[in-house]
This record gives C-alpha cells, structure tokens and sequence, in this order.
C-alpha cells in the first residue's frame, strides 16, 4: 500500500513537471511570435 502510495506521487509529479515545461515552451513561442509581429 505505501509503494503503490510513492508510485502514484511519482507519476504526479512527472506528470506536473512536463505539463509545466510544455507549457513553459508554449508561453515562450508565443512571445517570441509577439515580439517578431
């Protein structure tokens, strides 16, 4: 039960750090076209 716990976190986290930098990247892109129009 306490390793499926940690395994679950695991994932959330992972799944947290890649929506971020995905969305990171798309907040980037999106300046980066403001900036050249």
């Amino acid at each position: 039960m306490i390793i499926k716990s940690f395994v679950v976190i695991d994932f959330s986290e992972l799944f947290a750090t890649i929506y971020l930098s995905n969305l990171l990247t798309d907040v980037t892109s999106y300046i980066n076209h403001s900036a050249i129009a």
